[in-house]
């Protein structure tokens, strides 16, 4: 009968102890994947965590993974690690998503200029926006104002 089991991560770091009481190898096997979904449990409150912060201050002009990193006490490499095996897609392309979200906002509901806009959501330079704007929605900031405005959805 195995009584007690210690389970290591790959890297030797002790992970649980635990009286079992299995009647056999495969029955640790059991627990352990119990564990494991627990840890993954946790990593996924974490991300929860991390997208309800980031959707509620993505109109921070200084957000970046590091940023959230800090807030939660985890490493950028962690974190990052943990958001893609979550999510499917990067931190960084999830906050610059809620960033351009928020840009596209403020072009159609406000008359702040683009050089301003830029400027509230984090880029100090107005063509390295304009630039990635025009990545990120397949037109200038310009155009897609206009594009609003034509089709009634603007101030």
């Amino acid at each position: 009968k195995y009584e007690f089991v210690d389970l290591c991560l790959p890297s030797g770091t002790k992970w649980a102890t635990c009286n079992l009481g299995a009647n056999s190898p495969e029955e640790v096997g059991l627990y352990f994947a119990w564990g494991e979904t627990q840890g993954h449990a946790k990593e996924e409150k974490l991300i929860t965590r991390v997208i309800k912060f980031i959707d509620e201050n993505h109109t921070c002009s200084d957000l970046c993974v590091s940023m959230v990193a800090d807030h939660f006490g985890v490493s950028i490499s962690n974190l990052s690690h943990q958001f893609k095996a979550q999510t499917s897609c990067t931190i960084s392309d999830y906050i610059r998503e809620k960033k351009f979200e928020y840009a596209g906002e403020l072009l159609r509901d406000t008359d702040y200029s683009v050089q301003m806009v830029g400027t509230i959501i984090g880029y100090n330079q107005t063509a390295n926006f304009i630039q990635k704007f025009k990545r990120y929605y397949g037109i200038t900031p310009a155009e897609y104002r206009k594009q609003q405005c034509e089709s009634g959805k603007t101030l």
